[in-house]
C-alpha cells in the first residue's frame, strides 16, 4: 500500500510506498517507472506509474496515475490535509479519522447498476475521488481540480498494421527478459492465447494457468474453457496448471476482492483474478485490452441501434449496450426515472468528449474509460495482495498509439471483430482459437451464489442506504432469491452490499502513527 498525507499549510508530507527525490525545488514522490519524473506532466508517458509533486514554494500539489490508468490512485481532501493513496480504503479511514462525514452517492450507484463498474473520476462516496487517467489534478487556491492531457491520434495513411505487430512484439521481448518464472493467465481466448504462444515461442518458456471450478462443477456445467487452455498449451509445447475456483473458493476470493478493491464491479470474473494472482509464481501475463483496442462487441451493438434509430440519444444506446440493469433503475432505486436521466446524461457527456465518427468514439471511450476504471485495478489490486506483478502487453502505450494510427475498418468491420490481431497471428494459432466466438469468461455464477456466506444476503447496509426500492430489497433478499433473480442482477447486490458493510467497518486505529 501506498500513501501520502500532505499538511495544506506547511506542505510537510507524511508517506509510505512511494519513492522520492526533489527536482527544481520540487518534491517528487513516484511509484513504478517515474524515478526520472521532473514535472507532473512526466505522466504522460508513463506506465504501471503514479506520481505526485509538491511544490511548496508555488503552494501547489499535482498528481496523477499513468497515462493509460495501470495504476489506481484516490484522493480525498480536507481544509488541513491532502491524502493520495493507491488504497481506497485507507483514504476512507483518514478522513473517517478527521471527522469526514462519508456520504453515499446515488449517482455513483446508478452508474454502478448501469455500466458494472463507476467510472473513474468519481467513487461510490462523493467527498471520495478515484483519479481519472490522461491527465492529472491540481490543488491550488484551496480546492483540486483536474487537467486533461488527452490527445486524439492522427490516422497513419500508410494503411499497414505491421507497427502493431511491431509494438506487441516490443512488450513481449521486454517482459520475457524480466523473469524466468512467467504465468499466462490464458483463457484459451485469442487475445490470451496470442500471449501464451508468444511467450512460449523458442527459447522464451512461460507456464499457462487457467481456472478449474472442481469436479461437482465440471460433471454438471462441463469443462468451461480448460480445453481451449489446453489446446494452446499444447500448440505452445508448454505447462498448464489449473487454478482452484470451487465454489467455496469463489466466496473466499470475493470477500477479498469486496474488501480490498477500490470500488464495486459488477463483473463476476473479478474473484477469478484473485486466484489466478494466488497461484502465480511472479509475473503474470494478461491478454487484456484486446477487445478495448481491437474488438468490437459494443460496438456492433451501439453501431447497429445508431443506424436503425439515428436520432436516439448516443447516451441511452452505450447504456443499454452495456447489458447490465439501466432499464432496470426505476425498479431498483426509488428516484429511478431522475437517476436513468443522469446515467443517460454522463454517457454521452463520455461519448461526445472523443472525436471522431461514433466508431472512433467508441474505440476511445471504451480504451480510456473501461480499461482505467475496471480492467487494469482487476490486476492491479490482486498484485497488491499476493506481492506478484501483472502487465498486460497489448495494453501498452506503444500498441495503444500503433492500434489508434490504423484505420478502424482494420480492426473491427461488423461482424468481424480483432482483424489485425487475426491477420498478424492467425498462423502461429490453432484453428480452434482463432474461429472460437467470443464468450468472455464462462463462471456458473448461479451455481456460486447458492454457496455464498449467508451473511452476503443480509442487505442492511443498502436497506440503511435510502435509496433502493424496498420491493427490490425484499426480492433480492428473498429466501428463495438464488432461484428468481437473475445471477448476475443478484451477485452485483451482494457485491455492493459487501463493499459498503466493509467500508464501514474501518476505525480510527486502522490509520497509521
Amino acid at each position: 500500500m501506498r500513501w501520502l498525507e500532505i499538511d495544506l499549510e506547511t506542505f510537510a508530507v507524511r508517506q509510505s510506498g512511494f519513492s522520492e527525490h526533489a527536482a527544481h525545488g520540487r518534491a517528487i514522490f513516484h511509484s513504478g517507472s517515474l524515478g526520472h519524473a521532473v514535472r507532473i506532466e512526466d505522466i504522460k508517458d508513463a506506465e504501471y506509474a503514479q506520481l505526485v509533486v509538491v511544490d511548496a514554494a508555488a503552494r501547489t500539489i499535482a498528481f496523477g496515475r499513468d497515462y493509460l490508468g495501470h495504476y489506481p490512485l484516490t484522493y480525498g481532501c480536507t481544509a488541513q490535509t491532502l491524502i493520495i493513496s493507491d488504497s481506497y480504503s485507507y483514504v476512507h479511514s483518514a478522513l473517517c479519522a478527521r471527522g469526514v462525514s462519508l456520504t453515499i452517492s446515488e449517482e455513483a450507484l446508478a452508474l454502478f447498476f448501469t455500466m458494472g463498474f463507476v467510472p473513474h473520476g468519481r467513487s461510490v462516496y462523493r467527498e471520495i475521488v478515484n483519479c481519472e487517467a490522461t491527465g492529472y489534478y491540481l490543488w491550488k487556491n484551496r480546492s483540486v481540480g483536474r487537467v486533461n492531457l488527452f490527445e486524439p491520434i492522427a490516422i497513419s495513411a500508410s494503411d499497414s498494421i505491421s507497427a502493431i505487430g511491431d509494438a506487441i512484439e516490443a512488450e513481449v521481448d521486454r517482459y520475457a527478459r524480466q523473469s524466468d518464472q512467467i504465468d499466462i493467465w490464458c483463457s484459451g481466448g485469442l487475445d490470451s492465447s496470442i500471449m501464451a504462444m508468444r511467450f512460449n515461442a523458442k527459447p522464451r518458456q512461460a507456464d499457462i494457468i487457467t481456472l478449474a471450478y472442481g469436479h461437482a462443477i465440471h460433471e454438471q456445467y462441463g469443462d468451461g474453457e480448460r480445453r481451449f487452455a489446453r489446446t494452446v498449451a499444447q500448440a505452445a509445447q508448454t505447462h498448464m496448471r489449473d487454478v482452484d475456483l470451487s465454489p467455496q473458493q469463489f466466496d473466499r476470493m470475493h470477500t477479498m476482492f469486496a474488501e480490498t478493491h477500490n470500488g464495486p464491479v459488477m463483473d463476476f470474473p473479478l474473484p477469478p483474478k484473485y486466484s489466478l494472482a494466488q497461484a502465480t509464481r511472479d509475473l503474470a501475463i494478461t491478454g487484456e485490452a484486446g477487445d478495448t483496442f481491437f474488438g468490437g462487441t459494443k460496438n456492433a451493438s451501439i453501431m447497429y441501434a445508431h443506424h436503425k434509430q439515428p436520432d436516439a440519444s448516443l447516451g441511452r444506446l452505450y447504456a443499454v449496450a452495456h447489458n447490465r440493469y439501466f432499464k432496470h433503475l426505476k425498479e431498483i432505486f426509488k428516484r429511478g426515472e431522475q437517476l436513468e436521466t443522469f446515467a443517460v446524461e454522463h454517457v454521452d457527456k463520455l461519448v461526445q468528449a472523443y472525436p471522431g465518427d461514433l466508431q472512433r468514439k467508441l474505440f476511445y471511450l471504451n480504451s480510456h474509460e473501461k480499461l482505467g476504471s475496471m480492467i487494469f485495478a482487476q490486476s492491479y489490486f490482486p498484485s497488491q495482495v499476493f506481492g506478484i506483478r501483472v502487465r498486460h502487453p497489448i495494453a501498452s502505450l506503444g500498441v495503444y498509439k500503433a492500434s489508434f494510427s490504423v484505420p478502424d475498418h482494420r480492426k473491427f468491420s461488423y461482424p468481424f471483430s480483432k482483424i489485425a490481431l487475426i491477420e498478424l497471428y492467425r498462423d502461429q494459432l490453432p484453428p480452434v482459437i482463432v474461429q472460437r466466438k467470443k464468450s468472455g469468461t464462462q463462471l456458473p455464477l448461479g451455481h456460486y451464489l447458492k454457496h455464498f456466506n449467508p451473511e452476503k444476503f443480509d442487505f442492511s447496509p443498502l436497506r440503511e442506504a435510502g435509496f433502493f426500492q424496498d420491493a427490490f430489497l425484499d426480492k433480492v433478499s428473498a429466501p428463495d432469491a438464488c432461484e428468481t433473480v437473475p445471477p448476475l442482477l443478484l451477485y452485483a447486490c451482494t457485491t455492493l452490499n459487501h463493499w459498503l458493510k466493509h467500508k464501514e467497518r474501518h476505525h480510527v486505529d486502522s490509520i497509521p502513527a
